[in-house]
């Protein structure tokens, strides 16, 4: 096995303007050099080795790996010096992590898919490698000095699942040991060109100076609590002129948050954990913390500043949360805190939705002390770790939110074998979660949980309230039409106007955003105004709550318009704060329309036998069950089997969301009911 060496690593950064950086100028001029046509394919040199347009002189074989000899040791690549069309030549060393010579840096990409695979030369071997490891290393190979990096997809030997399950114990240290992670894009795609990358690299930039690089008078220094971002950089965007945030100025950054990478569950990690962050896409570079601080900022108004954009949304929402993490704020969250925040993440492995998290610290894990929340084992099932997880939560931690995260959609029904009451968790949330902090419908009850009596069984006893029956179903939006505001917001009118023959006015009014405000962060804290928010709505003719369509106020001449006028707002109360509002018309239509659809897409709304309205999983039958379940945030719908139940997730119930049903409960004196959850 060849020794380690650690070469002399460039700076990360040359300058104080964080696109200036060392790399796009040599990957520039590698670009030019690509134009380059040698008469052979080969070269004469062999420690140049093959053009990239050639075809391999061996056959390629599969790489092999020598044992690591010691714990806490890994393997990096030590990435020899070549051109951009010379084919990538390099070897894994092994080195400890507890060695304080050694200097690597730490390749955070997206393994993209695993049929497109190209020949790279390693130890000596011609072997295939994802294309985007493969593109992460051409544009990070230095034409003249060796680098030493660390890529998971060749460091660890993924065919050996004991290595693998240790070395993913190790992440935590190999990044933050890294003395920068370097972050790849990967290509921004073809007919792509650099104009393209830099306008939204600039922008973010622009965005970052203007919002949070302020300068103090006495110090002339930034007033911004972001240390990594320099004076000098902050002046040269601040120059450039003020930026209005608006759909229009901000669109060129939607490419860049649509990147893959920022759905990626491992990143989350990876980028939390690194002492130092840069970003590559195309043939530029930036701090990550310009790109996160965007994030940050623009999430404050995530609906209304990207409502055309959705498919930027998890991205820019990803980023943000990113940073968060990355300033050391998961020590206070659970581990299911952590679980429930990534839930939008992918992962190409289900079972690292919770591996790919393990070495981040919460109150209920210490990592850096080799206390993990559970220990990585790659011989088990996705199952099997899933209900590990869950049973933990529930059994030892009496966390029980994990029962808000099940959904059981009816393209996947629940196995013989399998407990209802295990979330999914490599499962992206069909419906919008509603935010466990904002309810209180177990009021101050604490979980009571504890295994069923027979022994041989998966099944969970837990106390709660049975609050009543399902009686009805209403489909609430058409999956058909999701995405097309016009046909949206002709759908919800119908609705409203169906609920209106069921329920008063206010209830509606709180139903449709299942009793959020219009961002959907916070309960709805002034109850004229959402009033006033609903009556926006209707007044609007549906064609104008299409983002692209003008703002303009509707007239009385719109046929559509007037007989929605009719037909719902004259139904109305009249509320006092309509004219104490300000914001246009149609805006706030827009607003409403749009929250409403994130909160109802993929759910039904349901009315009890006691007349109670609310909003449940997709799936929800008539004869289900609502129950506040001690201890959990949200009622949870359970399907009667036989004397025992199946969870099929959580609910909102207009009227007991702030434990009304429990301190009825209370007085009434009756016995608390025990659930079997099967």
């Amino acid at each position: 096995m060849p020794t380690a060496f650690f070469p002399e690593f460039p700076p990360s950064n040359s300058g104080d303007d964080p696109l200036n950086t060392e790399y796009s100028r040599e990957y520039l001029a590698a670009l030019e050099a690509r134009d380059f046509k040698p008469l052979s394919p080969y070269s004469d040199n062999q420690d140049d080795g093959p053009y990239l347009n050639a075809e391999p002189p061996i056959p390629d074989s599969d790489l092999e790996y020598d044992p690591l000899p010691r714990p806490r040791w890994i393997r990096v690549l030590k990435l020899d010096p070549g051109y951009w069309f010379l084919i990538i030549r390099c070897s894994l060393i092994h080195v400890s992590l507890d060695d304080e010579r050694l200097n690597y840096e730490a390749l955070s990409y997206t393994w993209g898919d695993p049929k497109r695979k190209t020949f790279i030369v390693c130890n000596g071997t011609l072997v295939r490698i994802q294309q985007s490891l493969y593109d992460a290393l051409r544009f990070f190979r230095h034409p003249r000095r060796g680098r030493l990096i660390w890529a998971d997809g060749l460091c660890i030997n993924q065919g050996d699942l004991e290595e693998k399950s240790y070395q993913v114990q190790l992440m935590r240290d190999i990044y933050s040991r890294a003395s920068r992670v370097l972050v790849s894009l990967g290509d921004p795609g073809e007919g792509k060109n650099y104009d393209y990358v830099r306008n939204a690299v600039e922008l973010s930039c622009r965005i970052v100076a203007q919002e949070y690089g302020a300068v103090e008078k006495d110090t002339g220094r930034p007033a911004s609590y972001v240390d990594s971002l320099s004076y000098v950089g902050c002046e040269r965007h601040r120059r450039r002129g003020p930026v209005t945030l608006t759909p229009d100025t901000l669109r060129p950054l939607v490419p860049l948050f649509s990147c893959p990478w920022f759905t990626r569950i491992w990143v989350y990690q990876e980028v939390a954990l690194a002492s130092s962050a840069t970003l590559f896409w195309g043939s530029y570079a930036v701090d990550f913390d310009w790109v996160a601080l965007t994030a940050v900022r623009l999430e404050e108004d995530l609906l209304s500043t990207f409502h055309d954009h959705s498919i930027a949304l998890p991205g820019l929402r990803n980023c943000a949360m990113m940073h968060r993490t990355s300033r050391g704020q998961t020590a206070h969250l659970s581990f299911f805190d952590l679980l429930r925040n990534t839930d939008h993440f992918n992962a190409t492995d289900a079972r690292d939705k919770v591996y790919a998290l393990i070495g981040l610290a919460t109150k209920d894990a210490d990592p850096s002390e080799g206390e993990f929340f559970i220990e990585p084992d790659y011989k088990l099932s996705e199952y099997e770790v899933y209900e590990r997880v869950a049973r933990k939560c529930l059994l030892e931690l009496r966390i029980a939110d994990v029962l808000c995260m099940v959904e059981h959609p009816d393209s996947e029904p629940i196995l013989p074998w399998q407990a209802s009451w295990v979330p999914d968790f490599s499962r992206k949330t069909f419906a919008q979660p509603f935010p466990h902090a904002v309810f209180r419908a177990h009021g101050d009850t604490q979980p009571q949980i504890r295994p069923a009596d027979d022994a041989k069984s998966t099944a969970l006893s837990i106390s709660g309230i049975e609050v009543d029956v399902i009686a009805e179903v209403l489909n609430a939006l058409d999956p058909d039409t999701v995405g097309d505001d016009t046909a949206t917001a002709e759908r919800l009118k119908q609705l409203v106007r169906t609920l209106q023959t069921k329920t008063d006015f206010e209830t509606i009014a709180l139903l449709l955003t299942a009793g959020m405000d219009l961002d959907l962060k916070a309960a709805v804290s002034d109850l004229a105004a959402r009033i006033s928010e609903l009556i926006f709505f209707l007044a609007c003719n549906p064609s104008a709550l299409a983002p692209e369509t003008p703002v303009e106020p509707p007239s009385d001449s719109d046929s559509e318009y007037s007989a929605d006028r009719d037909d719902t707002v004259a139904a109305a109360p009249p509320p006092d704060a309509v004219s104490g509002l300000t914001t246009d018309l149609v805006t706030i239509g827009r607003r409403f329309s749009r929250a409403s659809s994130v909160c109802l897409q993929a759910r039904s709304i349901f009315i009890t036998k006691k007349g109670m309205l609310g909003l449940g999983p997709e799936v929800v039958q008539v004869e289900d069950v609502v129950a506040v379940l001690f201890g959990s945030g949200l009622p949870i719908l359970l399907r009667p089997k036989g004397e025992q139940y199946q969870v099929f997730g959580a609910c909102y119930v207009h009227g007991i969301m702030e434990g009304q049903v429990v301190r009825e409960w209370e007085e009434s004196g009756e016995p608390r009911k025990e659930f079997i959850l099967v």
